[in-house]
């Protein structure tokens, strides 16, 4: 038997043996680990969040006045708006995470769900539509755009690269509205002059956040007690199975993954909803990129998007807010918080599950 090859230091003259590290999964993950686990990742996450502020020698005590701010009325809006838009984001994630299909061009859908709001908007005057038929015409429109990745999903491309090459498709149409369909006038931030849809306020939030927490218990409901809510879980837990119980996994999840580009069409409806027009800053909302991280959040459970989406969207807001102490400007702080937050999950999902061997070569 060949035995490892030794390590000589100079310094003292030792031979000092290797040591290898192995990485095992554990089939029952005890109670301490996680709790070790979720308080380490807290602690680095928070010291993550204010390492911009500490690098760039802002004061702390500025963030104070945030308490302050956020109990205005335009705050409680925008926080309601923000967790609107992420809800749906979200529960578009779900829907697909859960049958293991990894639709993370949530953006996209979006952009199209917003121009299609647009579209009807244009109808509008001429036809009348309703505000529920322009959110279907949105729901419907990045439904079939989402049928493109379906389709390249079945002729072998993985969703991942397709729904993200879908996705900057998606902002070079958006552009090509703005500055060709319906061009504005205004100058060199041009947005789409015709009035559209103006979604209601009830009881100081948007209307679409009561129809996200609608959906989310609709989704869970589906989960739990349908058939279609089984085979969607099976077809992403086990496809053996599947396929014994006369299911064609496949199938399922080109469904699923038109079902989630759908959802997240409404997120861009609520959007050009709310500010009643279509603008290139529709391309970098980022809420769609968020619902990814409000998914795992909600650890792929439809009620738990809800808190999950509310979370994101306090973020959000304070995220908005810090980037205007940041000495230097930091104008993308929300998108830097948005990216430590999905690692943060990530990271407290996946440590507990696994631990570390070290082995040292005595031979």
């Amino acid at each position: 038997m060949k035995r490892s090859p030794r390590l000589y230091s100079r310094r003292r003259g030792l031979f000092i043996p290797p040591i290898r590290a192995r990485v095992e999964p554990l089939g029952v993950v005890p109670l301490y680990r996680r709790l070790v686990a979720y308080s380490v990742v807290t602690v680095v996450t928070v010291l993550a969040l204010l390492l911009p502020f500490i690098a760039s020698g802002t004061p702390l005590s500025r963030l104070a006045g945030y308490l302050r701010v956020v109990s205005s009325p335009v705050s409680l809006y925008n926080i309601a708006r923000y967790t609107a838009a992420m809800m749906l984001t979200g529960l578009a994630g779900v829907v697909a995470f859960r049958s293991r299909v990894w639709n993370i061009g949530l953006e996209g859908y979006m952009i199209i769900g917003a121009v299609a709001t647009l579209a009807a908007a244009h109808i509008v005057r001429t036809g009348g539509l309703t505000l529920v038929l322009e959110s279907v015409f949105a729901f419907l429109a990045a439904g079939a755009y989402g049928a493109i990745v379906a389709a390249l999903y079945l002729l072998g491309i993985n969703e991942v690269v397709a729904s993200m090459m879908m996705y900057y498709v998606a902002v070079y149409i958006l552009l090509y509205v703005v500055y060709r369909v319906w061009p504005s006038a205004y100058g060199g931030f041009p947005y789409s002059p015709l009035p559209g849809p103006r979604q209601p306020v009830l009881l100081g939030a948007p209307a679409m956040l009561y129809v996200g927490v609608v959906l989310a218990v609709v989704a869970e409901l589906v989960y739990r007690y349908t058939l279609p809510g089984l085979v969607a879980r099976l077809a992403g837990s086990n496809e053996k199975a599947a396929r014994i119980a006369g299911y064609r996994p496949r199938l399922v999840k080109v469904a699923v993954l038109i079902l989630s580009s759908a959802l997240a069409g409404l997120a861009g409806f609520h959007e050009a909803s709310v500010k009643g027009f279509v603008d290139r800053g529709f391309a970098s909302l980022g809420y769609g990129f968020a619902g990814i991280t409000v998914a795992f959040l909600a650890s792929l459970e439809p009620l738990y998007v809800i808190p999950a989406a509310f979370f994101m969207g306090l973020m959000y807001h304070f995220g908005s807010y810090a980037s205007m102490y940041v000495q230097g400007g930091f104008a993308a702080y929300f998108y830097y918080l948005q990216g430590i937050l999905l690692l943060a999950v990530i990271a407290a999902r996946t440590l507990p599950r696994y631990r570390i061997i070290l082995e040292v070569s005595r031979g």
